[in-house]
């Protein structure tokens, strides 16, 4: 035989089905349960602990009082024993549940992939037989056969290896949650407790650098990064979305704790500082203690971060969701990204980012469940797309810049009449975009970039720092994309799709470069009322209506994130003031 398996490997383009398979052949579902068992223990011993406390509650409501008069609170200590005791309780329960989840979960897998191995060896056996017994042959004849045999032998290791992945991710997915929802219960996996120490991600890596260096680290060494330093890779563009989400829902606990304590330790320092007595100038005019001004304006932007995080948590709590950006401090803003659906595994991926006034306080929620209703909307077309019905999408709501606010106009980096902010925001946007593909080596999902007003403009500085990762775009309500000339943008051709509804005077600008409806090159795309599939679609008027559902502004979108071309209501795009006279 003139080949050999790591040409077959090769050839499959999987990965090492034997190599991938390793990752959960040393973990053991056994010592899984037997933590779960532990913890259901440590429960049964806290109820026992608390049927003693609330014995306690009568001796000591009579035992610790001297006439009248407390020698101290024993009832609230009591109290205070109880609660404690029913919580560490309850998590102990909830613990040990999840635990039994993960172990049973493991088994599964690891029966499944040595299953997919097993299945796999007997099949190149049959093969590498059949071949050795196959009668003599010419030596055109025997070059032949060798090839066919190793199509046969790529093909096997494709399917199974394919399906070893499949099991593997899927498994690493359910578990990144797992390890989220223990995290929110106080327990952490634990890390290894002796070995060499763990490679650091390269320093401002790129992307598929970050990808390559989580991928050559051992599930142990994963699992220990996420145990206990979660903040190394929940922003890490190339670093899987189901290990970013993990990270992040880690580090919105003790993201909490530092705001509770970073605002009462503040406002504490402002109280102080307020009953300070004012100052007097040299005319004899008070004037309020300084002291107090610079903390006003610490206390404010604790004030905003908390508001950020909240609304994040009631973002994810909507269940399907990763969060793939958490940084409530690194910006002039709170920055964060909520995916619908699962990034990792998804066919069509769609990344959007809006713009002017928006914020993760305000407008997460809102624009997450603009993403529900596009992924919604093109799973319903898929599902009627002979051929494409299995495929799936997620969706991305992207708020990770410094968007532009009517009360920063006159600030340069912030101002919405400037390109700054979004020049910014690009850089790191282009870097969201690559991370997205970079994290996915077997399976490059199709991947479209959505902009809105602003946002259109940050998108199009992304794509033209990008290379190779989006391969559709489509810009509504675009005051511009930062050029003038549609190849600046590292799209393929014919794939720059633009909206423009009617009385969206913004959409007329050409503020940053020429107006994108009349970019040539450009694919303009309806919000007009239309008729699809026998339903009528809602036209969009006004600068802010584009994603609602059953509008064809948003079915435009939803069939273009989808890849399903021939579904698009094309034309429609209104000129306005703007197209007359700019």
């Amino acid at each position: 035989m003139g080949f050999g398996i790591a040409d077959v490997i090769a050839a499959a383009g999987v990965g090492d089905p034997w190599e991938r398979a390793r990752a959960v052949d040393t973990a053991d579902p056994r010592a899984v349960s037997a933590m779960a068992a532990g913890f259901t223990e440590a429960a049964q011993h806290a109820r026992t602990a608390l049927a003693a406390a609330q014995r306690a509650d009568p001796i000591a409501a009579v035992s610790y009082r001297v006439g009248s008069t407390p020698v101290h609170d024993a009832p609230a200590a009591t109290a205070a024993t109880r609660r404690a005791l029913g919580d560490g309780g309850e998590h102990a329960e909830q613990i040990s549940r999840m635990l039994s989840v993960v172990g049973a979960e493991l088994a599964s897998t690891k029966s499944g992939v040595q299953g997919e191995l097993s299945d796999l060896g007997r099949e190149l056996q049959a093969q590498s037989v059949a071949a050795a017994e196959a009668p003599p042959q010419t030596p055109a004849e025997a070059a032949m056969a060798e090839r066919a045999q190793f199509v046969r032998a790529v093909a096997a290791v494709r399917a199974h290896g394919g399906r070893i992945n499949v099991l593997i991710d899927d498994y690493d997915t359910v578990l990144a949650s797992r390890t989220g929802t223990l995290a929110s219960l106080g327990y952490a996996i634990p890390a290894p407790a002796s070995g060499a120490p763990i490679p650091a991600p390269p320093s401002g890596g790129t992307p598929q650098q970050n990808a390559q260096w989580w991928r050559s680290l051992t599930r142990e060494q994963q699992n220990a990064i996420l145990a206990t330093s979660p903040d190394l890779v929940g922003n890490l563009d190339g670093v899987p979305a189901h290990v970013r989400d993990a990270a992040n829902r880690a580090r919105l606990v003790t993201e909490r704790d530092r705001l509770d304590r970073e605002i009462a330790a503040t406002t504490a320092r402002l109280a102080s500082a307020e009953q300070k007595p004012p100052y007097k100038t040299y005319e004899g005019v008070e004037v309020p203690n300084p002291e107090a001004i610079p903390l006003r304006r610490e206390l404010a932007e604790l004030t905003a971060q908390q508001a950020a995080l909240q609304a994040v948590e009631r973002t994810i709590s909507g269940g399907n969701r990763q969060l793939l950006l958490l940084d409530l401090d690194g910006g002039e803003a709170p920055r964060a990204a909520v995916a619908v659906g699962n990034v990792d595994t998804a066919d069509h991926v769609a990344v959007f980012t809006p713009g002017l006034t928006s914020t993760v306080a305000k407008n997460m929620e809102g624009y997450t469940g603009d993403m529900v209703g596009v992924v919604q909307t093109g799973e319903r077309l898929l599902s009627n797309a002979p051929g494409h019905e299995n495929e799936t999408v997620a969706g991305v709501a992207w708020i990770g810049y410094d968007a532009p606010q009517w009360g920063t106009l006159a600030e340069p980096d912030r101002s919405v009449a400037l390109p700054i902010a979004a020049q910014h925001g690009g850089a790191d946007l282009a870097l969201f975009y690559d991370g997205i593909n970079a994290s996915r080596p077997y399976s490059d999902p199709h991947l479209t970039a959505l902009g809105h007003s602003y946002g259109s403009t940050t998108t199009g500085y992304a794509l033209q720092r990008t290379t190779t990762a989006v391969d559709d775009a489509v810009l509504f309500g675009s005051p511009g994309l930062g050029t003038s000339d549609v190849r600046d943008l590292h799209v393929p051709e014919g794939h720059v799709n633009v909206i423009e509804a009617r009385r969206d005077w913004i959409a007329d600008l050409g503020a940053f470069g020429t107006d994108p409806n009349h970019l040539d090159g450009a694919h303009r795309l309806s919000a007009h009322e239309e008729t699809a599939d026998g339903v009528t679609l809602a036209e969009s008027t006004g600068h802010s209506r584009y994603l609602i559902p059953n509008t064809a502004s948003q079915y435009n979108i939803a069939a273009t994130v989808t890849g399903l071309y021939n579904k698009r209501i094309e034309g429609g795009s209104d000129v306005g003031f703007g197209d007359h006279f700019l």
